[in-house]
């Protein structure tokens, strides 16, 4: 298995949400097969991510392994959390956290997932929202989440396993951003018979539907389908010579 980063693009109705809702077994196909090797854990971080009424750290430690909160904070400082959240455990996140900026909201939302140690991430329609610092900030740690097949922290059991004996990651990230597109390596287009094409490079189609920062903006602030509005969900560059590359969807 062969680690990716993929990040997928397409308009409204072209299949991106169930398409990760199939790869995440939410749903079934109605034929083939979706194969998850046996022991391998699945995690998908919807367009609108979930919070509950509490403080930061309840939310943090959602569906999480009991790690330390030095563990946690770190994990949320690479992934660029706001210097005001950071060790700041007790703080009322709000109603489905209104009291926190929606880029923190993803930030929490892609902490849960990455402390899990998944080695299967489906990103919904999240990074879009993203400032252009923090998706670095978000983007990085992506990639080292996968280079490293996980984190090396000891108390999530990864301090003393060799590479090689630790499972590849694989992250597949849904966008309409050409923020996040750009920084791909490799591109998926979703194609409106339900093919999918790999691309080296952006599909021109994809760039002149996606066309700058106003339209991802609009595109963020907007589920891009029904589903995504019901479960909730928000993404950067890959260095050559590195083990992950990044794709991207475009509806042809």
């Amino acid at each position: 298995m062969c680690s990716l980063l993929d990040a997928e693009a397409g308009d409204s109705g072209s299949g991106k949400s169930s398409l990760l809702q199939l790869l995440a077994g939410e749903i079934a196909p109605t034929s083939g097969l979706v194969y998850v090797p046996p022991g391998y854990r699945t995690c998908r971080v919807p367009a609108q991510p979930l919070m509950f009424d509490g403080t930061l750290m309840y939310n943090l430690r959602l569906s999480g392994p009991p790690c330390s909160e030095m563990t946690i904070w770190r994990v949320c400082r690479r992934l660029g959390m706001s210097e005001a959240m950071i060790g700041n455990p007790s703080f009322d996140v709000g109603a489905n956290g209104c009291r926190i900026p929606l880029s923190d909201v993803a930030v929490v939302a892609l902490a849960r997932a990455l402390l899990s140690q998944c080695d299967f991430l489906y990103i919904g329609q999240t990074l879009d929202m993203l400032s252009p610092p923090k998706l670095e900030s978000v983007m990085a740690c992506l990639r080292d989440y996968v280079d490293d097949r996980g984190f090396r922290f000891a108390d999530l059991g990864g301090d003393d396993v060799p590479l090689n004996l630790r499972r590849k990651k694989l992250i597949v990230i849904i966008t309409k951003s050409p923020n996040v597109a750009r920084h791909c390596q490799r591109h998926m287009a979703l194609h409106a018979d339900g093919r999918v094409t790999v691309h080296a490079e952006i599909p021109e189609t994809w760039r002149a539907v996606h066309k700058g920062p106003a339209h991802a903006a609009a595109a963020a602030m907007a589920p891009d389908s029904d589903d995504e509005a019901a479960d909730g969900g928000a993404t950067g560059p890959v260095r050559a010579g590195r083990l992950a590359p990044i794709a991207a969807v475009a509806p042809i």
